[in-house]
């Protein structure tokens, strides 16, 4: 039997906190990518693409990149830091959207895909999942505003 409580742990709840705020950094540079395919501005882009999800973001991003570049090295390489972006927002939604809770022994757990319980995920997992969101925000955001994405834009 389990009860439902938080983590007894303020570094794990601020971590996971932390991994929110940076995955809504990274959609926030998902609609700057289509602001930028489409040369609209920022406000257009953000209007434009309201409520949507990491899902809906790339996959428009996908499509508008196919049109305006075609099959080639630009695509390739965006489909890349999309992938990478999937995969982290992946492990985002396990960690967020998992039933956290605690076993009568005063084990924290969490539920997994399989509706299993199993300890929590640790810091060192937390804070790395924060650090590559920020990774790949970075290098999404480096590729628009100097990198592939503004050559291939200009």
């Amino acid at each position: 039997m389990i009860t439902l409580q938080l983590p007894n742990d303020e570094q794990v709840l601020a971590t996971v906190g932390k991994i929110s705020i940076r995955h809504g950094q990274l959609d926030y540079c998902l609609k700057m990518v289509i602001k930028s395919i489409l040369g609209l501005a920022i406000t257009e882009a953000i209007d434009a693409t309201d409520n949507q999800g990491s899902f809906e973001l790339r996959k428009r991003i996908r499509k508008l990149a196919k049109q305006k570049f075609k099959e080639g090295e630009i695509l390739v390489k965006l489909d890349a830091l999309l992938t990478r972006a999937k995969r982290a927002t992946e492990d985002r939604n396990q960690i967020l959207h998992s039933l956290w809770a605690f076993e009568l022994d005063g084990t924290p757990v969490i539920r997994n895909r399989d509706h299993s319980f199993q300890p929590i995920p640790n810091l060192t997992r937390l804070n790395e999942l924060a650090e590559e969101i920020y990774t790949i925000t970075t290098d999404l955001n480096n590729a628009r505003l100097e990198g592939f994405l503004k050559e291939a834009l200009s």
